[in-house]
């Protein structure tokens, strides 16, 4: 990535990056957007969602095209946090 629309083609990856919750910020999100998550669930599911929208947001900015497919539509099969 970056690819224009007619480079994109099934099942492309376009790696992110990473990122990393220190043990004080999942228990003030926890607090703030999912009271009674157990972090020994790991993360909740909106703190995911967070977190790869940001790394999306990040990596994206010089990419030609402005809508992404399936981005609309993410979903895991499990919560991977």
């Amino acid at each position: 990535m970056p690819a224009y629309f007619d480079e994109i083609a099934t099942g492309l990856v376009a790696p992110l990056g990473a990122a990393a919750v220190s043990p004080e910020d999942l228990a003030k999100f926890i607090a703030a957007f999912a009271p009674g998550w157990d972090s020994e669930r790991g993360l909740p599911d909106a703190l995911v969602y967070v977190l790869w929208a940001k790394l999306d947001a990040h990596a994206s900015v010089d990419w030609p095209q402005t809508k992404r497919v399936a981005t609309d539509a993410l979903r895991f099969a499990r919560n991977p946090g």
